[in-house]
């Protein structure tokens, strides 16, 4: 389930429950979106009785976008047959409502091969929607994948004027998969990218010209890639700072620790054209050991960061969990 602050201390929450499209018909897992109020509970005002469907099944959700008129943007993958899934964007109202205005019948969808994930999103000033995620290589069985975008119009069509035909695939070979994506004031997109290869992966990132085209200027060929301490480090979030820096938040281990029980959550703050900003904990990195805080029963555990938030006071707030247990991570910096 994925959740998004709304207007008046509200939460709008998506998640997947079984539904039937026609009566008598077999279940099949559908998305929901479900409003909360200050205190918790369900408000019954939102869709019908508090909950709201989508006219499609088979559907995951990613990622929750709000627009300035609370419009709810609803980024996920959709199931299509066999081995088959592709991206969706869904559009409702500010109350729950299905926009039947925004694509076909309120979502659009868009195949690349056979397994499309859009793991993340975001909204851009003129309301068009970028998604980001990956797709597996077609000329490849299993562990290959292509970073794989779309942005679509305020109308719920691909943008033609965005990539090739409203897409950008970026096939660099390995397991590669979008993690979070922002968008500077220039235009360009900043794509944080998980590397989940073997024991020396680092944080990634790649850029992307406003007109989606991928750029090789970026980095070295188009990767910009930094180490933290010899070993695996995954990135899992990226946010924006005013100034178009970037920080990036994830995982990191050093090399040939004798286990995953080492890894612990690592920050990354970047300047705007994608140097290490050294004014930023040490060196411009920051390693935090959980031994120290008073979290219970994390030690040994992966670790992970999912989501990094910074405020207006420049405060920055990490959220995360364990990999193999139910424990959850709050970190303020």
């Amino acid at each position: 389930m994925i959740v998004a602050l709304a207007p008046v201390d509200r939460e709008i929450a998506a998640g997947q429950r079984d539904r039937n499209l026609t009566a008598g018909t077999a279940q099949s897992p559908g998305l929901f979106l479900a409003r909360l109020d200050s205190s918790g509970a369900l408000d019954t005002t939102f869709g019908t009785a508090g909950f709201a469907d989508a006219p499609v099944a088979n559907v995951r959700p990613w990622t929750l976008l709000l627009r300035p008129d609370n419009t709810i943007v609803v980024v996920g993958d959709h199931f299509s047959g066999g081995t088959n899934y592709e991206y969706l964007v869904a559009q409702y109202s500010a109350d729950g409502i299905v926009d039947t205005n925004f694509g076909t019948n309120g979502y659009v969808t868009t195949a690349f091969s056979t397994l499309a994930i859009p793991t993340t999103g975001i909204l851009q000033q003129d309301g068009s929607t970028v998604v980001a995620g990956h797709t597996f290589a077609p000329s490849d069985s299993g562990n290959r994948y292509q970073i794989a975008l779309a942005r679509y119009t305020t109308a719920g069509v691909l943008d033609n004027t965005f990539g090739t035909a409203g897409t950008t695939l970026t096939d660099l070979g390995g397991s590669l998969g979008a993690v979070g994506v922002v968008r500077q004031s220039n235009g360009n997109f900043i794509l944080a990218v998980a590397n989940t290869e073997g024991l020396t992966e680092d944080f990634m990132t790649f850029r992307y010209t406003p007109d989606g085209n991928y750029d090789t200027t970026w980095g070295n060929n188009g990767v910009l890639r930094t180490d933290f301490q010899g070993g695996p480090d995954y990135a899992s979030a990226i946010s924006l700072e005013p100034n178009d820096g970037f920080i990036i938040s994830g995982t990191s281990a050093p090399l040939f620790d004798g286990g995953a029980g080492a890894s612990e959550i690592a920050l990354l703050r970047y300047t705007a054209s994608g140097a290490v900003d050294t004014t930023f904990g040490s060196a411009g990195k920051i390693l935090v050991p959980l031994a120290a805080q008073t979290l219970a029963t994390t030690n040994g555990h992966v670790k992970t960061a999912t989501s990094i938030v910074l405020a207006a006071s420049g405060k920055i707030t990490v959220d995360g969990g364990t990999a193999d247990r139910a424990d959850l991570l709050h970190i303020c910096f």
